[in-house]
């Protein structure tokens, strides 16, 4: 049996050829390409924690007795809640941020702390921000604090159009 390539053969296969192409094209620009451009940012995103991470482990550090005199400096004699709360408003308001939470925490830390003549008092609180920038202006406000706070926990997460920060601190007083 002669079979003979004819005309209807040869369109059916590049209707084929190109019906395959238009699938392909389709695919990589509703699938391929997004996923692309997420990793992208992924990466991206990786670069700039481990950039700030060496910055960090980089900076000159400083011994242990020469931070002392500071850190008793920022630690008032009284444990004031209401400046501790007064001065994360003012931190909020000059950052463009909404504190949306605040909880006073009681622990053991803070047992062991005033043994040594230390008070401290543990907080919990959600932070609203517009951008990164806003809630990283507000942790440097908190940072260069006159009082002493050290920050437990941090953990930052994206609404659609805002920024959220949940944090627990200590801020410390004398006993």
């Amino acid at each position: 049996m002669n079979k003979q390539w004819t005309k209807k053969y040869t369109f059916i296969t590049v209707a084929i050829v190109v019906a395959a192409l238009l699938i392909y094209g389709i695919t990589y620009f509703s699938i391929i390409k997004p996923i692309q451009k997420e990793a992208r940012t992924l990466e991206q995103e990786a670069k700039m924690y481990e950039t700030q991470y060496e910055r960090i482990t980089n900076e000159d550090d400083r011994s242990l007795n020469e931070e002392s005199p500071d850190a008793i400096m920022k630690i008032p004699n009284l444990s004031s809640p209401d400046n501790v709360l007064n001065n994360l408003e003012s931190f909020a308001s000059s950052t463009n941020t909404t504190i949306t939470y605040i909880e006073s925490i009681t622990t053991d830390r803070s047992e062991e702390l005033e043994k040594d003549g230390v008070a401290s008092q543990e907080y919990a609180m959600d932070i609203t921000g517009g951008n990164l920038a806003d809630i990283d202006n507000f942790l440097e406000a908190m940072l260069e604090s006159e009082r002493l706070l050290f920050i437990d926990t941090i953990y930052i997460s994206k609404l659609d159009e805002s920024h959220d920060l949940s944090l627990t601190f200590r801020a410390f007083s004398t006993k």
